[in-house]
């Protein structure tokens, strides 16, 4: 992820005068998984980034943005505890919160019982989704194009050989 970002900075940043920002994303299904698995909640916690700009969930959303306008935070931790294990993780509003992290603008944690007893804490930086692209030195080695060590790529070769690597990440995210 961080690999993915330092690429993209450079040249986003002097193509489009843009920052680039590369999170981490979860599914909610995980999360619902983790919840039907185990019988006993101790602890939720959800780190909004408060408010997005992208087309999440609304409700969510706009309950961050009015905060925003009352307290102008950047970021809500909603941190939920019950020290007996009998803490409630109802799908509603929490599934609308998933929602909203599920599209990278945020994360989850959620302490349940350990398997021998104790305590277990999952989160959404444990589950996230990945996927492999080629490198763009297999690239270059597949296509016949690999450089010599006096030759320089031209920046309209930089800019198709990112563009190929974001179109190929685009494509295997939307699978």
């Amino acid at each position: 992820m961080r690999s993915l970002q330092a690429g993209l900075r450079e040249p986003i940043m002097a193509t489009f005068n843009h920052r680039t920002f590369v999170e981490a994303c979860t599914r909610k299904e995980k999360f619902w998984e983790i919840v039907a698995e185990h019988k006993r909640f101790y602890k939720l916690e959800l780190r909004l980034i408060s408010p997005n700009i992208l087309e999440t969930n609304l409700r969510a959303r706009d309950a961050l943005a009015a905060m925003k306008d009352l307290f102008q935070q950047d970021q809500v931790v909603i941190t939920l505890n019950n020290e007996s294990g009998d803490l409630m993780v109802p799908k509603m509003p929490v599934a609308d919160y998933l929602e909203y992290i599920e599209e990278g603008e945020g994360a989850w944690a959620l302490t349940t019982e350990g398997q021998q007893g104790g305590k277990k804490t999952y989160s959404s930086s444990d589950n996230i989704d990945t996927i492999a692209v080629s490198a763009l030195e297999e690239r270059s080695t597949s296509e016949g194009n690999q450089l010599g060590f006096s030759e320089m790529p031209s920046t309209r070769d930089n800019y198709t050989s990112d563009a190929e690597m974001i179109a190929e990440i685009i494509q295997k995210v939307g699978k």
